[in-house]
Protein backbone atom coordinates (compact mmCIF):
# COMPACT_ATOMS: atom_id res chain seq x y z
CA UNK A 1 0.00 0.00 0.00
CA UNK A 2 2.88 2.74 0.83
CA UNK A 3 4.81 1.23 -2.44
CA UNK A 4 1.47 2.46 -4.51
CA UNK A 5 1.20 5.71 -2.14
CA UNK A 6 4.65 6.54 -3.33
CA UNK A 7 4.67 6.24 -6.82
CA UNK A 8 1.13 8.71 -6.54
CA UNK A 9 2.51 11.14 -4.51
CA UNK A 10 6.33 11.16 -5.43
CA UNK A 11 4.95 10.98 -9.12
CA UNK A 12 3.01 14.45 -8.96
CA UNK A 13 6.38 16.09 -9.14
CA UNK A 14 7.35 13.86 -12.50
CA UNK A 15 4.37 14.44 -13.74
CA UNK A 16 4.83 18.32 -14.51
CA UNK A 17 6.78 16.84 -17.49
CA UNK A 18 4.54 16.23 -19.60
CA UNK A 19 2.24 18.60 -18.76
CA UNK A 20 4.48 21.34 -19.50
CA UNK A 21 3.31 21.49 -23.24
CA UNK A 22 -0.44 21.75 -23.46
CA UNK A 23 -0.27 23.82 -20.25
CA UNK A 24 1.82 26.32 -21.41
CA UNK A 25 -0.28 26.27 -24.47
CA UNK A 26 -3.72 26.65 -22.64
CA UNK A 27 -2.15 29.72 -21.12
CA UNK A 28 -0.50 31.28 -24.24
CA UNK A 29 2.68 31.52 -21.81
CA UNK A 30 5.76 29.15 -20.49
CA UNK A 31 4.39 26.77 -17.99
CA UNK A 32 7.38 25.50 -16.47
CA UNK A 33 7.74 27.87 -13.58
CA UNK A 34 4.18 27.48 -12.65
CA UNK A 35 4.18 23.75 -12.86
CA UNK A 36 7.81 22.92 -11.49
CA UNK A 37 10.28 25.21 -10.11
CA UNK A 38 7.86 26.35 -7.40
CA UNK A 39 6.58 23.08 -6.58
CA UNK A 40 10.22 22.14 -6.21
CA UNK A 41 10.81 25.03 -3.96
CA UNK A 42 7.89 23.86 -1.57
CA UNK A 43 9.11 20.36 -1.95
CA UNK A 44 11.99 21.08 -0.75
CA UNK A 45 10.91 23.30 1.82
CA UNK A 46 8.68 20.96 2.95
CA UNK A 47 10.75 18.07 3.78
CA UNK A 48 12.49 20.34 6.53
CA UNK A 49 9.46 21.02 7.84
CA UNK A 50 7.57 17.57 8.15
CA UNK A 51 10.51 15.80 10.21
CA UNK A 52 10.27 17.72 13.50
CA UNK A 53 6.56 17.62 12.92
CA UNK A 54 6.08 13.99 12.71
CA UNK A 55 8.35 13.82 15.87
CA UNK A 56 6.56 16.16 18.15
CA UNK A 57 2.90 15.24 16.86
CA UNK A 58 2.84 11.42 15.82
CA UNK A 59 3.92 9.71 12.13
CA UNK A 60 0.58 8.68 11.47
CA UNK A 61 -1.02 11.82 12.51
CA UNK A 62 1.13 14.44 10.10
CA UNK A 63 0.65 11.69 7.62
CA UNK A 64 -3.12 11.85 6.81
CA UNK A 65 -3.05 16.02 7.89
CA UNK A 66 -0.17 16.91 4.77
CA UNK A 67 -1.44 14.03 2.45
CA UNK A 68 -5.16 15.53 3.05
CA UNK A 69 -3.55 18.75 2.11
CA UNK A 70 -2.27 17.37 -1.13
CA UNK A 71 -5.59 16.35 -1.85
CA UNK A 72 -7.41 20.06 -2.01
CA UNK A 73 -3.91 21.66 -3.43
CA UNK A 74 -4.29 19.01 -6.30
CA UNK A 75 -8.63 20.29 -7.17
CA UNK A 76 -7.03 23.62 -6.99
CA UNK A 77 -4.35 22.59 -9.36
CA UNK A 78 -7.62 21.48 -11.43
CA UNK A 79 -9.23 24.49 -10.88
CA UNK A 80 -6.87 27.09 -11.35
CA UNK A 81 -8.09 30.00 -13.72
CA UNK A 82 -4.10 31.02 -14.54
CA UNK A 83 -0.84 30.52 -14.18
CA UNK A 84 -0.23 32.61 -11.33
CA UNK A 85 -2.92 30.73 -9.62
CA UNK A 86 -1.89 27.21 -10.94
CA UNK A 87 1.57 28.45 -9.24
CA UNK A 88 -0.05 28.69 -6.18
CA UNK A 89 -1.24 25.59 -5.91
CA UNK A 90 1.50 23.69 -7.02
CA UNK A 91 3.87 25.33 -4.30
CA UNK A 92 1.44 24.06 -1.56
CA UNK A 93 1.06 20.83 -3.63
CA UNK A 94 4.72 20.31 -3.65
CA UNK A 95 4.83 21.67 0.28
CA UNK A 96 2.18 18.63 1.32
CA UNK A 97 3.65 16.17 -0.90
CA UNK A 98 6.90 16.38 1.17
CA UNK A 99 5.05 15.06 3.65
CA UNK A 100 5.21 11.09 2.25
CA UNK A 101 9.29 10.31 2.42
CA UNK A 102 10.57 11.58 5.51
CA UNK A 103 7.43 10.25 7.19
CA UNK A 104 7.11 6.83 5.75
CA UNK A 105 11.16 6.24 5.87
CA UNK A 106 10.90 7.16 9.61
CA UNK A 107 7.71 5.20 9.89
CA UNK A 108 9.47 1.98 8.85
CA UNK A 109 12.58 2.53 10.57
CA UNK A 110 10.82 2.77 13.84
CA UNK A 111 8.35 -0.41 12.96
CA UNK A 112 10.00 -2.62 11.03
CA UNK A 113 12.18 -5.03 12.62
CA UNK A 114 16.26 -4.57 12.13
CA UNK A 115 16.67 -8.00 10.74
CA UNK A 116 13.96 -6.41 8.01
CA UNK A 117 14.68 -2.78 8.32
CA UNK A 118 17.22 -2.69 5.17
CA UNK A 119 14.26 -5.00 2.87
CA UNK A 120 11.36 -2.74 3.73
CA UNK A 121 13.21 0.77 3.20
CA UNK A 122 15.03 -0.77 0.30
CA UNK A 123 11.62 -1.26 -1.36
CA UNK A 124 10.40 1.62 -0.42
CA UNK A 125 13.72 3.58 -2.29
CA UNK A 126 12.86 1.76 -5.31
CA UNK A 127 9.08 2.80 -5.18
CA UNK A 128 10.87 6.37 -5.18
CA UNK A 129 13.18 6.21 -8.20
CA UNK A 130 10.24 4.41 -10.27
CA UNK A 131 7.95 7.51 -9.55
CA UNK A 132 10.18 9.10 -11.72
CA UNK A 133 9.09 7.45 -14.96
CA UNK A 134 5.68 6.60 -13.17
CA UNK A 135 5.00 10.17 -12.82
CA UNK A 136 5.60 11.07 -16.55
CA UNK A 137 3.67 7.89 -18.07
CA UNK A 138 0.76 7.99 -15.54
CA UNK A 139 0.75 11.79 -16.70
CA UNK A 140 1.36 11.22 -20.69
CA UNK A 141 -1.30 8.31 -20.38
CA UNK A 142 -4.05 10.54 -19.10
CA UNK A 143 -3.14 13.65 -22.02
CA UNK A 144 -4.22 10.81 -24.35
CA UNK A 145 -7.82 11.21 -22.83
CA UNK A 146 -8.24 14.36 -20.45
CA UNK A 147 -7.20 18.13 -21.21
CA UNK A 148 -4.60 18.63 -18.62
CA UNK A 149 -7.18 19.39 -15.44
CA UNK A 150 -8.56 16.01 -16.10
CA UNK A 151 -4.18 14.64 -15.14
CA UNK A 152 -5.14 16.94 -11.85
CA UNK A 153 -9.13 15.44 -11.12
CA UNK A 154 -7.56 11.89 -11.18
CA UNK A 155 -5.02 12.75 -9.48
CA UNK A 156 -6.78 14.16 -6.80
CA UNK A 157 -9.84 10.90 -6.34
CA UNK A 158 -6.77 8.36 -6.32
CA UNK A 159 -5.13 10.60 -3.91
CA UNK A 160 -8.52 10.66 -1.58
CA UNK A 161 -8.49 6.81 -1.90
CA UNK A 162 -4.73 7.00 -0.48
CA UNK A 163 -5.73 8.60 2.57
CA UNK A 164 -8.55 6.83 3.15
CA UNK A 165 -6.60 3.56 2.78
CA UNK A 166 -4.05 4.95 4.70
CA UNK A 167 -6.29 5.89 7.58
CA UNK A 168 -7.24 2.27 7.63
CA UNK A 169 -4.51 0.12 6.66
CA UNK A 170 -1.70 1.48 8.93
CA UNK A 171 -1.10 1.57 12.47
CA UNK A 172 1.12 4.77 14.01
CA UNK A 173 4.34 3.74 15.49
CA UNK A 174 5.91 5.92 17.71
CA UNK A 175 9.70 5.93 18.68
CA UNK A 176 10.64 3.57 21.69
CA UNK A 177 12.64 7.02 23.06
CA UNK A 178 10.81 10.32 22.21
CA UNK A 179 12.16 12.56 24.78
CA UNK A 180 9.84 15.29 25.48
CA UNK A 181 10.24 18.54 24.20
CA UNK A 182 9.15 21.75 22.29
CA UNK A 183 8.60 22.03 18.26
CA UNK A 184 11.23 25.09 18.10
CA UNK A 185 13.28 22.98 20.03
CA UNK A 186 13.23 19.83 17.18
CA UNK A 187 13.58 22.21 14.68
CA UNK A 188 16.82 23.56 16.32
CA UNK A 189 17.87 19.65 16.91
CA UNK A 190 17.52 19.50 12.81
CA UNK A 191 20.23 21.85 12.16
CA UNK A 192 22.64 20.63 14.86
CA UNK A 193 22.52 17.03 13.44
CA UNK A 194 23.06 18.96 10.09
CA UNK A 195 26.49 20.29 10.71
CA UNK A 196 28.03 17.42 13.05
CA UNK A 197 31.09 15.63 11.25
CA UNK A 198 29.11 12.29 10.71
CA UNK A 199 26.01 13.50 8.90
CA UNK A 200 28.01 16.10 7.03
CA UNK A 201 30.25 13.01 5.22
CA UNK A 202 27.13 11.15 4.65
CA UNK A 203 25.32 13.99 2.84
CA UNK A 204 28.43 14.53 0.69
CA UNK A 205 28.22 11.12 -0.76
CA UNK A 206 23.95 11.59 -0.56
CA UNK A 207 24.19 15.05 -2.42
CA UNK A 208 25.71 13.02 -5.51
CA UNK A 209 23.45 10.51 -6.05
CA UNK A 210 20.53 12.30 -7.62
CA UNK A 211 22.77 15.15 -8.80
CA UNK A 212 24.32 12.43 -11.25
CA UNK A 213 20.88 10.75 -12.13
CA UNK A 214 18.96 14.33 -13.11
CA UNK A 215 22.11 15.35 -14.56
CA UNK A 216 22.95 12.34 -16.42
CA UNK A 217 19.55 12.61 -18.81
CA UNK A 218 19.80 16.00 -18.70
CA UNK A 219 23.25 15.76 -20.64
CA UNK A 220 21.99 13.10 -23.55
CA UNK A 221 19.11 15.78 -24.29
CA UNK A 222 20.94 17.32 -26.82
CA UNK A 223 22.53 14.08 -27.72
CA UNK A 224 19.38 12.26 -28.31
CA UNK A 225 17.60 14.98 -30.39
CA UNK A 226 20.86 14.70 -32.96
CA UNK A 227 19.23 11.32 -33.61
CA UNK A 228 16.25 12.39 -33.83
CA UNK A 229 14.60 10.91 -30.31
CA UNK A 230 13.61 13.55 -28.55
CA UNK A 231 11.29 13.53 -25.94
CA UNK A 232 10.42 10.23 -26.79
CA UNK A 233 13.36 8.54 -26.60
CA UNK A 234 14.37 9.99 -23.64
CA UNK A 235 11.35 9.04 -21.75
CA UNK A 236 12.01 5.24 -23.59
CA UNK A 237 15.90 5.53 -21.88
CA UNK A 238 14.47 6.34 -18.36
CA UNK A 239 11.99 3.15 -18.86
CA UNK A 240 15.36 0.69 -19.82
CA UNK A 241 17.05 1.91 -16.40
CA UNK A 242 13.85 0.39 -14.18
CA UNK A 243 15.96 -2.92 -14.39
CA UNK A 244 18.78 -1.25 -12.60
CA UNK A 245 16.65 0.31 -10.13
CA UNK A 246 15.48 -2.80 -8.08
CA UNK A 247 19.19 -3.22 -7.01
CA UNK A 248 17.81 -1.86 -3.94
CA UNK A 249 16.89 -5.08 -2.90
CA UNK A 250 20.47 -6.23 -2.87
CA UNK A 251 21.00 -3.77 -0.08
CA UNK A 252 20.81 -6.11 2.80
CA UNK A 253 22.72 -8.82 1.68
CA UNK A 254 25.55 -6.97 0.32
CA UNK A 255 26.00 -5.13 3.55
CA UNK A 256 25.77 -8.57 5.48
CA UNK A 257 28.53 -9.31 2.84
CA UNK A 258 30.75 -6.28 3.16
CA UNK A 259 30.49 -5.14 6.64
CA UNK A 260 28.39 -2.71 6.83
CA UNK A 261 25.98 -0.30 5.16
CA UNK A 262 28.51 2.72 4.37
CA UNK A 263 30.42 0.33 2.23
CA UNK A 264 27.45 -0.66 -0.05
CA UNK A 265 26.81 3.44 -0.10
CA UNK A 266 30.67 3.50 -1.32
CA UNK A 267 30.23 0.99 -3.53
CA UNK A 268 27.16 2.33 -5.50
CA UNK A 269 28.90 5.91 -6.09
CA UNK A 270 31.57 3.14 -7.62
CA UNK A 271 29.02 1.54 -9.95
CA UNK A 272 27.60 4.61 -10.93
CA UNK A 273 31.34 6.87 -11.51
CA UNK A 274 32.58 4.04 -13.75
CA UNK A 275 28.98 3.68 -15.94
CA UNK A 276 29.67 7.50 -16.40
CA UNK A 277 33.24 7.48 -17.52
CA UNK A 278 32.12 4.69 -19.86
CA UNK A 279 28.98 6.19 -21.06
CA UNK A 280 30.87 8.35 -23.59
CA UNK A 281 32.58 5.63 -25.64
CA UNK A 282 28.85 4.62 -26.32
CA UNK A 283 26.88 7.54 -27.15
CA UNK A 284 26.84 6.26 -31.17
CA UNK A 285 24.30 3.28 -30.05
CA UNK A 286 21.07 4.21 -27.91
CA UNK A 287 21.04 0.21 -27.49
CA UNK A 288 24.85 0.80 -25.02
CA UNK A 289 23.44 3.99 -23.57
CA UNK A 290 20.87 2.32 -22.22
CA UNK A 291 22.88 -0.19 -20.69
CA UNK A 292 25.22 1.99 -19.27
CA UNK A 293 22.28 4.46 -18.13
CA UNK A 294 20.73 1.30 -16.00
CA UNK A 295 24.22 0.36 -14.42
CA UNK A 296 24.13 4.15 -13.76
CA UNK A 297 20.92 3.68 -11.95
CA UNK A 298 22.09 0.51 -10.21
CA UNK A 299 24.31 2.58 -8.54
CA UNK A 300 22.23 4.88 -7.15
CA UNK A 301 19.48 2.05 -6.11
CA UNK A 302 22.33 0.47 -3.75
CA UNK A 303 23.48 4.05 -2.42
CA UNK A 304 20.34 5.24 -2.06
CA UNK A 305 18.36 3.50 0.71
CA UNK A 306 21.99 2.55 2.43
CA UNK A 307 22.14 6.71 2.87
CA UNK A 308 18.93 7.06 4.30
CA UNK A 309 19.72 4.22 6.53
CA UNK A 310 23.28 5.81 7.89
CA UNK A 311 20.72 9.25 8.02
CA UNK A 312 18.32 6.86 10.48
CA UNK A 313 21.57 5.33 12.59
CA UNK A 314 22.70 8.93 12.61
CA UNK A 315 19.44 10.13 14.41
CA UNK A 316 18.24 7.24 16.51
CA UNK A 317 16.12 8.95 18.67
CA UNK A 318 14.85 11.38 16.18
CA UNK A 319 14.47 9.19 13.24
CA UNK A 320 11.95 12.00 11.41
CA UNK A 321 14.41 14.64 11.68
CA UNK A 322 17.28 12.42 10.53
CA UNK A 323 14.78 11.35 7.78
CA UNK A 324 14.01 15.02 6.54
CA UNK A 325 17.49 16.13 6.44
CA UNK A 326 17.84 12.62 4.07
CA UNK A 327 15.26 13.77 1.72
CA UNK A 328 16.77 17.96 2.07
CA UNK A 329 20.29 16.67 1.08
CA UNK A 330 18.87 14.62 -1.80
CA UNK A 331 16.47 16.66 -3.76
CA UNK A 332 18.30 19.29 -3.31
CA UNK A 333 20.92 16.70 -5.46
CA UNK A 334 18.37 16.50 -8.06
CA UNK A 335 17.59 20.69 -8.16
CA UNK A 336 20.95 21.02 -8.84
CA UNK A 337 21.38 18.22 -11.38
CA UNK A 338 19.16 19.60 -13.82
CA UNK A 339 21.73 22.99 -14.53
CA UNK A 340 24.59 20.56 -16.18
CA UNK A 341 22.16 21.17 -19.28
CA UNK A 342 23.04 24.54 -19.17
CA UNK A 343 26.54 24.02 -18.37
CA UNK A 344 28.55 24.98 -22.26
CA UNK A 345 30.37 21.73 -22.71
CA UNK A 346 30.21 18.52 -24.81
CA UNK A 347 28.10 15.73 -23.92
CA UNK A 348 31.00 13.50 -23.12
CA UNK A 349 32.76 16.04 -20.87
CA UNK A 350 29.55 16.57 -19.17
CA UNK A 351 29.76 12.84 -18.36
CA UNK A 352 33.37 12.76 -17.41
CA UNK A 353 32.85 15.41 -14.74
CA UNK A 354 29.77 13.67 -13.75
CA UNK A 355 31.72 10.42 -12.87
CA UNK A 356 34.29 12.71 -11.10
CA UNK A 357 31.25 13.98 -8.78
CA UNK A 358 29.85 9.79 -8.45
CA UNK A 359 33.64 9.24 -7.25
CA UNK A 360 33.70 12.18 -4.82
CA UNK A 361 30.41 10.70 -3.69
CA UNK A 362 32.83 7.42 -2.88
CA UNK A 363 35.22 9.52 -1.22
CA UNK A 364 32.89 11.49 0.91
CA UNK A 365 31.59 7.65 2.43
CA UNK A 366 34.93 6.70 2.82
CA UNK A 367 35.67 9.51 5.04
CA UNK A 368 32.49 8.32 7.01
CA UNK A 369 34.07 5.00 7.15
CA UNK A 370 37.34 6.09 8.83
CA UNK A 371 35.61 7.88 11.57
CA UNK A 372 32.32 6.78 12.67
CA UNK A 373 31.13 4.32 14.56
CA UNK A 374 27.82 3.79 12.61
CA UNK A 375 28.87 2.23 9.99
CA UNK A 376 30.56 -0.61 11.92
CA UNK A 377 28.82 -4.01 10.85
CA UNK A 378 25.42 -4.59 8.75
CA UNK A 379 22.52 -3.14 8.96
Amino acid sequence: MLVVAALLVVGQLYAALPLRIPVSHAFAADATFSLSTVFGVGYAAGFLVWGPLSEQFGRKRMLLFGLTVLVFATAACALAPSLIELGAARAVQGLAAACFAPIVLAYLSDAAPPPRRPLAISVMATSFLLAGVFGQVYAAALLTRFAWSGVFWVSTALLAATVVMIAVGIRDAAPAHRPETTLARRFRDSLALLVTRPVLLISGGHVTLMCVFTAFYAALIPVLQQHGAGETGMLWLRIAAIPGMFATLLVGPLAARLGGIARVARLGCLVSGGSLLAAPLVLGSPQLLAIAGCLMCAGVALSLPSGVMLYGDASPHARGIGMALNGFVLFLGASLGPLAALVPVSAPILLGCLAGVSLLGAASYTGFLRQTPYSDGPR
